[in-house]
């Protein structure tokens, strides 16, 4: 039971770990689109 509870927090760390990077990766992406199209309208 202990071993399954330590297995399911790893996973819960590896899975928020994840998702943190997915949406830092994905507003990053955002500010360069923001910058291009400043750039292409200006």
């Amino acid at each position: 039971m202990f071993t399954f509870i330590k297995i399911l927090a790893v996973m819960a760390v590896l899975y928020y770990g994840g998702f943190l990077s997915v949406s830092i990766s994905i507003q990053d992406g955002a500010k360069t689109y923001v910058k291009t199209f400043d750039r292409a309208t200006h």
